[in-house]
């Protein structure tokens, strides 16, 4: 999920460049097809390329922990699935955020006051579990993290349900804040172009 989130960030940064610049997006939207699926295709595209990156980081990164994994725990088919929804979260979570960035000295901002607390209180370094039996007021709070999902949600499908957030929640909300978010930052960009 993290090696997602840093694919996709990049890409953020240079269609910020692209609105504020050239806006090469333009003539995309006016092809034959509607305009939110000229801007929908950015996301996507990103989420295509953050999976295949990932997919083969995975395998490389296991061989690293390799004997302090149980294998029997692990389920090949919630890691694909997890990791498709995770793809596609942050895919449009970059162009979500590249809709409230106004101008190229803006991002650095955007990772600092967004990307950077997201991800550090998006259960990267701890579970929920036990930030739960910490502090059960921020576990539910940090529920509305988008992040908490896809973390938890990667490590039950490598590690076990064992001490995570069950594995459906977590997919069915990746998915949900990415239908949500997708439709927002699809929306703010519409009107940024001032597509019909």
């Amino acid at each position: 999920a993290v090696n997602c989130m840093f694919q996709v960030f990049p890409r953020a940064v240079s269609f910020v460049s692209d609105l504020v610049g050239n806006k090469v997006i333009s003539y995309d939207t006016t092809l034959p097809l509607p305009s939110w699926m000229a801007i929908a295709r950015v996301g996507f595209s990103d989420s295509l390329q953050a999976f295949c990156l990932a997919i083969v980081a995975a395998p490389l990164g296991l061989l690293f922990v390799w004997d302090q994994c149980n294998v029997s725990v692990m389920s090949p088919v919630w890691f694909l699935a997890m990791l498709v929804a995770s793809a596609l979260f942050f895919g449009f979570f970059g162009i979500f955020l590249t809709s409230f960035i106004e101008n190229m000295t803006k991002i650095r901002g955007m990772w600092m006051r967004v990307m950077f607390p997201l991800w550090m209180l998006g259960c990267f370094q701890f579970t929920w579990q036990l930030l739960y039996s910490k502090s059960p007021a921020l576990a539910y709070i940090l529920l509305l993290n988008p992040f908490v999902y896809t973390m938890e949600g990667m490590r039950a499908s490598v590690m076990g349900q064992a001490g995570s957030l069950p594995l459906p929640v977590c997919f069915t909300a990746t998915l949900g804040f990415t239908l949500l978010l997708g439709y927002i930052a699809v929306r703010r960009i519409m009107k940024r172009l001032d597509c019909v």
